[in-house]
């Protein structure tokens, strides 16, 4: 999630094909390539993903990450996906992917490996907020791989957010190479519906190759 104020780009897409943006040399980082479902006011987010490795400079909590979030607010959301460099918690440095989940809540992160990702693989990851019974108002993050739940996160108020497949580089030098399709976005129901009229951000040097509304590719970097 973006927690500084970067140079970025918008595109509204309802159909948008084949569209391929070109770079701009860059040297700071973080850099967001992001798609977001048009309503703010959903309960989840999911897409699938195929595992890359790329390159990544090695630097303290440096690295590449690609994954689905739900955003309630700055303070208030949870991602999952996998990510390549250091571990944000115990510093080592691992220049295959991994998969992972982190979150905000109240305005604290946290950050969980969740072990060797394969390459080359498909999976499908999700974010869903669901009510806390007997306690509507309260919200509890599911994080899921493939349909398989990886954590349950409590004390979210439980409400409307936005839901988006994104990617993030911390330096212009690392390569980004990512793949988003089949993205969903949960109602209060719990059922899942195509994006739809998605935002796509980017950030230079990277690029972004929009299929549709719910796939896209991310690309570019090694400035």
């Amino acid at each position: 999630m973006n927690k500084r104020n970067v140079l970025c780009f918008l595109i509204v897409a309802v159909v948008f094909l084949g569209f391929t943006i070109p770079s701009v040399k860059a040297t700071n980082g973080p850099f967001y390539v992001s798609g977001s479902h048009y309503d703010t006011q959903v309960y989840g987010s999911s897409g699938m993903q195929v595992t890359h490795s790329v390159s990544v400079v090695q630097e303290q909590y440096g690295g590449c990450a690609s994954f689905v979030v739900f955003k309630i607010s700055d303070y208030n959301w949870a991602a999952i996906g996998f990510y390549q460099g250091h571990n944000y918690n115990k510093g080592q440095f691992y220049n295959y992917p991994r998969y992972y989940y982190d979150y905000k809540i109240n305005g604290s992160y946290h950050f969980y490996d969740l072990g060797t990702a394969p390459l080359n693989q498909n999976h499908s990851y999700s974010v869903k907020l669901i009510p806390e019974q007997p306690y509507p108002d309260r919200g509890i993050m599911v994080l899921s791989i493939d349909n398989l739940s990886k954590a349950y996160l409590y004390n979210y108020t439980y409400t409307g957010g936005e839901a988006k497949g994104e990617s993030e580089s911390h330096n212009s030098k690392n390569t980004m190479d990512y793949h988003f399709w089949n993205m969903q976005y949960a109602i209060s129901t719990g059922y899942w519906y195509p994006f739809k009229a998605t935002y796509f951000y980017y950030y230079p040097p990277y690029t972004i190759d929009i299929k549709s509304v719910t796939e896209w590719y991310v690309q570019g970097g090694g400035q």
